[in-house]
């Protein structure tokens, strides 16, 4: 499903899209809200935004086939001019993202920024990146700028069986949390901003559990209701536990996957 600059008074709600060749939901600027997305089976990337999408999301799912590449591929600024405004800044609450266990849960780059908040990310090989780039100081281009200046935020969310981390390992944070260059060799990151990005994953309260989801089987054995983000925004459905799911899969019934 391709979305080119939707508008706002667009809400698009209950959509499975399985088994498409390319991504599973694109976006290309615009800022639809939509509810209830479940993607499966595609082989690229399960969402991908770019083109300054700032749009709002709840309750997306996807679960990977092998041939799946990222969950979230997310890019900035216009193709044509990548420093050029708006920025793509949407506002992702209460995601179920389940891999293939060879892919990445997201990368941010391209000047993308965007939140998730009280989602869940499992069964990957690895966790989330940002691109950095540095350009004459300014980090003109890259995510990490977006990073710190404040629009690019993940916080109150879980990962389980993502980069080989379990509950029992300790300092993990830079496997799941990593910062990008495209060119190690001209571009070098700054130790401090690599210690800013990982250390953002407990200090904006993500964590690591065993969930419980599955490919077969979305909703949580393990219920995870603490430490919820709050937001007051009236688009969100008030939800007192992370992930697309509470206590039963919406999409049974209804989808493909789970007709």
């Amino acid at each position: 499903m391709t979305l080119g600059a939707v508008g706002k008074a667009t809400t698009i709600e209950y959509i499975e899209v399985i088994a498409n060749k390319d991504d599973g939901v694109e976006f290309f600027g615009g800022c639809p809200q939509l509810k209830y997305i479940i993607v499966s089976g595609c082989g690229d990337d399960s969402f991908d935004y770019d083109e300054g999408f700032h749009g709002k999301g709840q309750f997306w799912c996807t679960i990977q086939s092998n041939d799946g590449d990222r969950m979230g591929e997310h890019d900035g600024g216009p193709s044509d001019n990548e420093t050029g405004l708006p920025y793509a800044i949407p506002i992702i609450f209460n995601a179920t993202y389940i891999g293939n266990g060879s892919g990445r849960v997201i990368t941010f780059r391209d000047n993308a920024g965007g939140t998730y908040a009280n989602s869940i990310f499992a069964n990957q090989a690895k966790g989330i990146d940002i691109e950095y780039l540095e350009d004459a100081g300014t980090m003109v281009g890259c995510s990490y700028k977006m990073f710190r200046d404040g629009y690019l935020n993940i916080e109150n969310n879980v990962f389980d069986n993502v980069a080989g981390v379990t509950p029992t390992i300790s300092g993990y944070n830079e496997d799941l949390f990593k910062v990008t260059v495209p060119d190690a060799g001209v571009y070098q990151i700054p130790p401090d901003l690599l210690s800013g990005w990982v250390h953002t994953f407990e200090g904006n309260s993500n964590s690591v559990a065993n969930v419980g989801v599955s490919a077969a089987n979305p909703v949580p054995a393990n219920a995870q209701t603490n430490d919820l983000a709050i937001t007051t925004d009236p688009f969100f459905t008030s939800a007192n536990y992370k992930g697309a799911f509470n206590n039963t899969n919406w999409a049974k019934g209804w989808t493909l996957l789970f007709k």
